[in-house]
């Protein structure tokens, strides 16, 4: 009996540890195939504009990234993340300032919301809320 309950409290675990584990942000880097995907399901696109050296991009990697209603609300978006060290072209055609930047895009790639520095998870959650409101009215 003893081995038993020991067994189901490891199945328990490990089974528990895997399914969150699974759950993340689907992230697509590259924007032109993005952008089809988005005209193709209709979502707005949520874009990451980061950089390896980038303490806060990190942050929001470990953390916002990871928030339950981040992850949850990031199904009704098209996930792009853009290395800015890679990517001059679009720092310079979306005007990034600093990092992180967020950019909110409708299907045809104009802006909804720009979102600039570090947010916590609630703070995003609230945002990305926002935006599909936005982006449903305008549809």
């Amino acid at each position: 009996m003893k081995k038993c309950l020991i067994a189901l409290f490891m199945f328990v675990t490990v089974w528990g540890c895997t399914s969150e584990a699974t759950q993340e942000i689907q992230w697509i880097y590259g924007l032109s195939k993005s952008l089809k995907l988005a005209q193709e399901e209709n979502k707005p696109l949520m874009v990451d504009f980061y950089a390896d050296w980038c303490i806060w991009c990190k942050r929001l990697d470990r953390r916002t990234y990871r928030h339950s209603g981040v992850i949850e609300l990031s199904s009704n978006f098209v996930c792009v993340k853009i290395d800015t060290d890679k990517n001059p072209r679009y720092v310079r055609r979306y005007s990034i300032r600093g990092l992180p930047t967020i950019i909110f895009l409708k299907p045809n790639g104009e802006i909804i919301e720009r979102v600039l520095g570090y947010r916590d998870g609630k703070t995003l959650t609230e945002i990305m809320s926002k935006v599909i409101k936005k982006n449903d009215k305008t549809q």
